[in-house]
């Protein structure tokens, strides 16, 4: 068995916007701590202060929110189809908010684990169907 399923190079992938997004936090807070302010005022700058923070807390969820499927699609156990098939909705409409309100460069790389999860949720429940033919089982 292979180490690079598709599970794998999608939960990676995910990890793409992660550091994105951190690298433009951290230059963020970079260029407000130069003006004087320590780690923690920066941060209360950005996120409570300033009038754009709803861009910067946008920014952080939708990191976390990537973090999330990245740890979901790396956990070592398979998830039941239907589960698989709700971690690949939740990429999607992830991606679909992201080019709807963000830069193109960072929608793209939320959108790229979908190249590889797509895939592989649709080859699971094709699969799925088949067994449950196979078996005579209720496909419902």
């Amino acid at each position: 068995m292979s180490r690079w399923t598709a599970r794998r190079i999608a939960g990676i992938a995910y990890l793409v916007p992660v550091a994105t997004i951190g690298a433009i936090a951290w230059m963020l807070l970079s260029l407000v701590r130069a003006e004087g302010l320590g780690a923690r005022d920066a941060a209360l700058e950005l996120l409570v202060r300033d009038p754009q923070r709803a861009i910067y807390a946008g920014l952080l969820a939708l990191a976390a929110a990537c973090l999330a499927l990245a740890l979901l699609h790396l956990r070592r156990d398979a998830p039941p189809p239907s589960a698989a098939l709700a971690e690949c909705a939740a990429g999607i409409a992830l991606a679909v908010a992201a080019w709807a309100t963000l830069d193109d460069s960072i929608a793209a790389a939320v959108t790229l684990p979908l190249a590889a999860g797509v895939p592989d949720t649709v080859r699971r429940w094709i699969r799925r169907d088949r067994i449950g033919i196979a078996t005579g089982a209720a496909t419902g």
